[in-house]
C-alpha cells in the first residue's frame, strides 16, 4: 500500500467543527501513511481512536550535503493517547523535494489538515 494524497480542508468564514470533519485514515506501518501540500499556513490535526496510544511519524529529508557524508536527519515523531486530538503546526523541514508532507502512523489512526 503506498501512501493517499489528500487535500487540506479549508476553514469557511463561519469556523470549522473539527469533531464533524472529514479525516483520513492513515494506513499502518512505513510508506502507508498520507501525503499532502506544503503550506507553512496550514495545521495539522491528529486523532487517534483507535483504542491503544499511536505514534505519528512525520518524514524528514535529508539534505544531498548530508547524505553525501553518509549522514541522516531523523524524522519527528508524535505519539498521541487513546481518544486524544491534537493540533500539531507544520514546520518547513517536513517539505520534500516535491513539495508534500509525508506523514506515517503506528496504527490507523486519522489525520486532518486544516488550510486558513
Amino acid at each position: 500500500m503506498a501512501r493517499t494524497n489528500i487535500t487540506a480542508q479549508a476553514i469557511p468564514n463561519a469556523g470549522l467543527n473539527i469533531t464533524d470533519a472529514t479525516y483520513s485514515a492513515l494506513g499502518v506501518g512505513a510508506d502507508n501513511g498520507v501525503t499532502f501540500d506544503y503550506d507553512p499556513g496550514d495545521l495539522v490535526v491528529l486523532k487517534n481512536a483507535t483504542g491503544s496510544s499511536v505514534t505519528y511519524t512525520f518524514k524528514v529529508p535529508t539534505p544531498a550535503a548530508y547524505a553525501a557524508k553518509s549522514l541522516t536527519v531523523p524524522d519527528v515523531t508524535v505519539a498521541l493517547a487513546t481518544g486524544k486530538t491534537m493540533v500539531y503546526p507544520l514546520a518547513a523541514i517536513f517539505r520534500q523535494d516535491d513539495g508534500k508532507v509525508y506523514v506515517d502512523c503506528s496504527a490507523a489512526a486519522n489525520l486532518l489538515v486544516m488550510s486558513a
